[in-house]
């Protein structure tokens, strides 16, 4: 089994997840200034005292981020391109790419082109507003799910790199 690069080139989604929260209660220690405390250790204790500062440890409650995964919402049919695993200002980001042929495809060049072969596009013959008119439209029912599930979500058109 090896590592493959692949390029994607055409129209793709790109979402912003909401910035959501969910309560958690571990057991850790109850000293909040202390390096074992769950929003700066991250995970439950056992014993029945703190290894750092020797409290006895009890039931924390803290807030957690939760993200909503695409596959919850479309399924099979867009597939993950990327995922921006940070906080950025509007929050994370990941991009789908059409996983699922439908009427219309415009794109018979586009699609998983390996870094084992050479290819050459001329970008000037691509009409990159069509196809994303054409991604809209041939999923839309999808580009629904997806609205009601994420804070921002947006049809693009461009290049994306990744290894699988």
């Amino acid at each position: 089994m090896g590592v493959h690069t692949y390029i994607y080139l055409g129209p793709y989604v790109e979402c912003t997840h909401r910035k959501m929260t969910r309560t958690v209660t571990m057991r850790a220690c109850t000293k909040k200034e202390c390096a074992a405390h769950p929003n700066k250790l991250g995970k439950s204790i056992t014993g029945n005292f703190c290894p750092v500062c020797g409290l006895q440890l009890g039931d924390v409650k803290f807030e957690v981020p939760e993200f909503i995964s695409p596959y919850d919402v479309v399924d099979d049919e867009l597939a993950p391109l990327s995922s921006d695993d940070g906080e950025g200002e509007g929050g994370r980001t990941f991009c789908l790419c059409p996983n699922d042929r439908r009427e219309g495809d415009p794109a018979d060049r586009r699609g998983r082109m390996t870094d084992n072969e050479e290819f050459a596009l001329d970008l000037r013959t691509v009409d990159m507003k069509a196809e994303m008119d054409w991604l809209s439209k041939a999923f839309a029912p999808e580009l629904v799910k997806l609205r009601e599930n994420y804070a921002k979500v947006e049809v693009k058109w461009g290049l994306h790199q990744y290894v699988r």
